[in-house]
Formats: structure tokens, sequence, C-alpha cells
């Protein structure tokens, strides 16, 4: 049986990970909702032609269309992802999992919760498992030193504890 790249590659969350991304489709509905409102003010705006002549209409259209193309991923997004379950006890790095640990290079104590697939929201303390910085994380055990290279930077992170991510074991 020949397998297809979606299943080679599994696009993971957490169930609230996945509610996220619920939340980002219905925020890019009502955008596209809000620009398509404002179609008529801006057809409005130029000479009596919708298209040649009336930037305002035509950047409208623009928008529209950018609009349209978000929801269209994350519709796609939403079918392909897989949820995974937070374990309860964590023995390693992995996905719905917060790391608390030491940089080496700085010694500052981070918290970091391993998101799912397109999840990352540094402000939030969450990072894709798919960047680089999770991915040199992903399996570390507590106690384990990690080398993270990002933007021509190497150091060395030392992993403290861990534990099943409250806000993703919901």
């Amino acid at each position: 049986m020949k397998s297809s790249p979606s299943n080679m590659n599994p696009k993971l969350t957490t169930a609230a990970g996945q509610r996220r991304l619920l939340q980002r489709l219905a925020a890019a509905h009502a955008n596209y909702d809000t620009i398509v409102a404002t179609n008529p003010e801006a057809a409005e705006a130029g000479d009596n032609c919708v298209w040649h002549d009336n930037f305002a209409y035509e950047e409208n259209q623009r928008r529209m269309h950018a609009a349209a193309r978000t929801i269209h991923d994350l519709r796609t997004l939403v079918s392909q992802v897989q949820v995974v379950p937070v374990p309860r006890r964590v023995e390693r790095v992995g996905l719905g999992v917060r790391v608390r640990l030491e940089r080496g290079d700085t010694g500052a104590i981070e918290t970091w919760t391993i998101a799912g697939i397109e999840d990352g929201e540094l402000d939030a303390g969450r990072v894709s498992y798919t960047a680089p910085f999770a991915r040199a994380l992903l399996g570390a055990e507590a106690g384990e030193t990690r080398v993270i290279v990002s933007e021509n930077k190497r150091y060395e992170v030392t992993v403290l504890s861990l534990e099943g991510a409250p806000e993703e074991l919901q």
C-alpha cells in the first residue's frame, strides 16, 4: 500500500489546540464578512467603474481574496489535523507538555508548552512541535541537556522539569 504525503507527516495537535484552530477559522470568517460588507462603499469610492481606476474597490477585492485564502488554508488544516491526548504523567518532552528549562548561555529559566501544528504563540509561551527549538527538545527527559541552534546561534538548555500543560489537559 502506497503512503500519501499527508500520512507520512501527520499534522498533530491537542484538543485545546484544535479549539484554538477553530477559533482562528471563525475569526477568519468574521474578517472576510467584514471585508465583503465594505464592497458597496469601496465601489462608490471611484469612477463609475468598479474595477479599473478604482483603487479602493481593487484593494477591497485583494483583501477579500487574501481572507478567502486564509479560510481555505485553515479549513484544510482543520480537516487534516489529528488530535492526540496529552499525557497526565510526563516522562519526556512531547506534544502538550510544559517544559521548564535553563539556558546555558544566559542562565535564564524559561517555561514553554510544546503545542500542535501551527499553534505556536510566543506571547502565550507556546511553541509548535514543528519549530526547530521544539524539535531539539522532543524526547528529552528532566535533567537532560540539549543543543539549540537558532538564527546562527548555538546554545545549550537543560530540562529542569516536565508536566502536562494544564491548559492543554482541558
